[in-house]
Order: C-alpha cells, then structure tokens, then sequence
C-alpha cells in the first residue's frame, strides 16, 4: 500500500512564496503609492497595509490561474479608497465636533450672563426647548442676530430657522405666561 503525501502546501510555504512574491513587486507597488498619494511616507504606509492584507489572503488567491501582480496593485488602490474615506469621516467628525463645541460655548457664555437677570424660570423654561431651538432664540432674540447670520452660523435654511424660532416662542409663552402674570409683564383681561 502506497502512503499517502499530503502535497498541498503549508502555511509556512505560502507566507515564504508570498514574501518571494511581494519582493518582486515591492518597488513598483511603492512607485504606485507615491503616485497615489504624493507622498513618500503615506506611500510607505499604502504598501505595508497592502503586504499585510495580500499575505492575510494569499492562501485564498488562484495562484494557477491570478494575476498576482494585478493583485496585488489592486489592493494597493483598494487600501487607497479605505483610508481616503476614513480621513473624510474623520474630517467631517472633526467639524461636527468643532461645530457643537463653539454652539455649546457660545450658550455658555450667554446663559451665565443672563443667569444673574433671568429668573429660573425662564432658565426652565429655555431648558425644555430643543437644543437647535434654544440656540436660535439666544441668537436671534438675546444676541439680536439676523435669520441670515443665524442661517450661516448654524448652516441651515434661512425657513428652518424662522420655523424653530416661531415654534420656540410659542413653547415660551406657554410656558411662561403663568410667571409673566405673576411678575406684572402681561395683564389679564378683567
């Protein structure tokens, strides 16, 4: 009886014929890099992220049939697309955070110095609106703001705006005509 001879070929056979491989096309793949994007140092990263990815998959690749090469250049623009759009997500991150860090500052600033002439009821009152609504009333109504500056600050249509704003003070009022009886700003008809 003839023994069997597992022929197939190890882990450790793959990960030397990759490297084989990949030394072939290292020089070419970092050219394409540099070329993609127009540095030396992200070029580096391009092609060690693409070595890590090949070598990961290697076992799976036709090696009878594939273009290695072709392969592997794909991978390449493929690591290219992935980290262009991290860098965007994070760049969009980026702005949405500066974006609600200035709003939150600028509130805070406003409501500690309305806090020493407004009553808490009014804080209350402002506390219950969204935050989009509670930051147009202190734009437009206590900083005396334009809808246009108010539009471009936040970044929304100029109606958005004068929508919140007409929903806000109707919130306000409800909520607040009690205490404006109480304080002598509205009279109640006799």
């Amino acid at each position: 009886m003839t023994p069997v001879v597992n022929t197939a070929p190890t882990s450790k056979q793959h990960t030397v014929c990759f490297e084989s491989v990949f030394t072939l096309y290292q020089e070419e793949l970092l050219r394409a890099g540099r070329r993609l994007s127009g540095s030396d140092a992200d070029a580096d990263d391009l092609v060690q992220e693409t070595a890590l990815r090949a070598m990961q998959s290697w076992p799976q690749f036709d090696h009878q049939q594939g273009n290695s090469r072709a392969w592997m250049h794909r991978i390449l623009k493929n690591v290219f697309i992935d980290q262009c759009r991290k860098t965007k997500r994070e760049a969009q991150g980026i702005q949405r955070l500066s974006q609600q860090a200035d709003i939150e500052s600028e509130e805070l600033s406003l409501s500690s110095e309305l806090a020493t002439t407004w009553s808490d009821k009014v804080e209350s009152a402002l506390d219950k609106l969204s935050p989009e609504s509670s930051t147009i009333v202190l734009k437009i109504l206590v900083n005396e703001s334009s809808y246009q500056e108010t539009s471009q600050d936040l970044k929304v249509p100029i109606g958005t705006v004068m929508s919140r704003l007409h929903r806000a003070k109707h919130q306000l009022r409800d909520e607040l005509k009690s205490y404006a009886i109480q304080e002598g700003y509205l009279q109640v008809a006799a």
